[in-house]
């Protein structure tokens, strides 16, 4: 028999659970059949403890103290470029040292990854074999930028060797090795109103309590991407709590046939993952015979968990999974605090729109105005910081510890209605803000455009989305290009803005729907001329009783469409 490894971890509640819960669990806590992993709580520890072992045999002795062996840098950040089961391998790791670990998009350009490395000051580049070159290809970006940058592998016992199963780790807890709970743990990277994004820092208080949030008899299907809040969070406490985690990818027809295998008992998708779920099973699964059906059918039944976060989902998407037997709940979260700080439950009416239930337990809302008004939230556990901007965090919060949402919400008995922004000026779409006057000002500079604004509108498809109602400058549909030379517009119109736009834009900006103003039409406006964006968007694109937008108005498929021009910096890893 192999000798076991040892190794010690910092006397903290996360750690202290997860050693708990490691001698009692005995199944597979994380099943990935995409990469052949199938880890128990002996594999992810030993795994663990190695990425440790590496950390502490690579990094700079004087980045570590003398008598604890923690990092004592005042910039213990560490970046991550993984899969999800090397993730969580990653981070435990990074915790393990004291240190605090940031993950990345795996579609990021170097110059992204850059940007979050030079401000942060990060002190390394974790990256498994799937993403080293794309590691390698940032530290090769910052070495022209006259910044050195290590980059470690993530390595895993995959698959699990005989030697492994007979010889589970041995790891204690140091009661003497603690770290301070306001020290960082976190930094999620999220959109800032425009270019580059605010890296929100989290302490280790945020993890102490996170297992509570998943138990053993749960069955996890995780899909969406690590580095957004609600993903991360959810990911880890289902690893910590003891559940059995299964890494699916993240398209309805996927999700559809891991549902009818049965056994599934928690499921959270965005809005739009939802509204896939319902068309592929209104064109593939609903036709079929009862008895092929059914099975899909009843493993939606059985989740105890059908939550749908991110954005507002549809009523007609919402009316589907009640029709189907299974009630969606909405989630309000929000990256500073921690992802999730509302839900609708049993006993919300079905009948409100735009609900986004009401606080979760130890969560203190209140509204500016008694029942109506900006939405501020209270709770023990929130941010630290933005990085490097103190100024900022400070105005984030009111002077009752009350965090700014900048939500406007009123109140109907114990849930809350959310009703838009504080400032309207920005359209949510993809999880991503989007600045509208930035936009449209890029908007009214193109040549063949005389008068236009940019409005938030939905479609069944795609949920929220950037809208551009525009009036061209001539009617024979010609202007004068860079050169001087008289071009014609060709159509589809939509792909020659996005294209015009592209060069000052990033991908997540672009407009995916346009409507052209006829002779007759007018925006509407103010006296002082300002535009009603609220009506205007009524009024050019309204939506059916099946939420598909008119026929006169130009719509990108985000599903199937994907832009042919070059990438550009802040494109989001090209999210459209």
């Amino acid at each position: 028999m192999a000798k076991a490894l040892r190794g010690r971890l910092p006397n903290e509640p996360f750690f202290v659970n997860l050693l708990k819960i490691a001698n009692e669990i005995k199944h597979v806590i994380i099943h990935d059949p995409q990469n052949r992993i199938d880890a128990n709580y002996g594999q992810l520890l030993t795994d663990v403890l190695r990425m440790q072992l590496l950390l502490k045999q690579s990094l700079p002795e004087s980045m570590f103290d003398d008598a604890l062996n923690l990092l004592q840098v005042s910039n213990p950040y560490i970046l991550i470029l993984s899969g999800k089961y090397e993730f969580i391998i990653a981070a435990l790791s990074i915790m393990s040292i004291g240190g605090a670990f940031a993950p990345l998009a795996t579609t990021l350009l170097p110059e992204e990854a850059f940007y979050m490395l030079q401000t942060s000051r990060a002190i390394c580049i974790l990256a498994d074999q799937q993403h080293l070159q794309l590691a390698e290809e940032c530290q090769g970006y910052a070495a022209s930028q006259g910044i050195s940058i290590p980059v470690l592998p993530i390595n895993i016992s995959n698959p699990p060797s005989e030697d492994l199963s007979n010889s589970d780790p041995c790891f204690e807890i140091d009661r003497k090795l603690t770290v301070e709970p306001h020290r960082p743990a976190l930094i999620l990277f999220t959109s800032g109103t425009s270019g580059p994004p605010k890296g929100v820092v989290h302490t280790r208080r945020l993890f102490y309590d996170i297992h509570t949030s998943s138990s053993p008899s749960e069955v996890f299907l995780s899909h969406d991407a690590i580095h957004w809040g609600s993903s991360l969070v959810t990911f880890v406490g289902s690893v910590l709590g003891g559940a059995r985690t299964e890494i699916i990818p993240q398209n309805a027809e996927a999700i559809w046939e891991r549902l009818r295998e049965g056994g599934a008992t928690t499921l959270g998708c965005a809005p739009r993952i939802w509204t896939q779920m319902m068309r592929h099973f209104e064109d593939h699964l609903s036709p079929l015979p009862p008895e092929k059906r059914n099975p899909y059918v009843r493993g939606a039944q059985s989740l105890r968990h059908a939550l749908t976060r991110g954005s507002m989902p549809e009523p007609s998407v919402l009316q589907f999974w009640r029709d189907l037997g299974k009630r969606l709940h909405v989630c309000y979260g929000i990256t500073e605090l921690g992802a999730t700080v509302m839900k609708t439950t049993n006993d919300t009416d079905v009948n409100l729109e735009r609900c986004i239930g009401r606080p979760m337990p130890g969560i203190t809302v209140k509204l500016s105005s008694g029942s109506h008004g900006e939405m501020l939230i209270k709770k023990s556990v929130v941010f630290s910081h933005y990085l490097n901007d103190h100024g900022e965090t400070a105005a984030s919060f009111d002077s009752d510890g009350f965090y700014k949402t900048g939500d406007l919400a009123r109140r109907v008995g114990s849930d809350y209605i959310i009703e838009g922004r504080a400032s309207t000026d920005f359209i949510r779409c993809q999880g991503l803000r989007v600045p509208i006057l930035e936009v449209e000002m890029r908007l009214l500079q193109l040549p063949f455009i005389s008068e236009g604004c940019i409005l938030q509108a939905s479609d069944a498809r795609n949920g929220q989305i950037v809208a551009a109602l525009v009036r061209l400058r001539t009617p024979e549909k010609t202007y004068l290009g860079d050169s001087g030379k008289v071009q014609r517009l060709e159509e589809p119109y939509l792909e020659v803005l996005r294209n015009s736009l592209g060069g000052a834009l990033p991908t997540f900006m672009l407009p995916t729907a346009l409507r052209i103003l006829q002779d007759e039409e007018e925006i509407p406006r103010t006296p002082s001329l300002k535009v009603i964006r609220g009506k205007a968007a009524e009024q050019y694109f309204p939506r059916s009783k099946s939420c598909e937008l008119p026929t006169n108005v130009e719509v990108l498929d985000l599903r199937s469409n994907l832009d042919s021009r070059a990438r550009m910096v802040w494109d989001w890893g090209g999210l459209l």
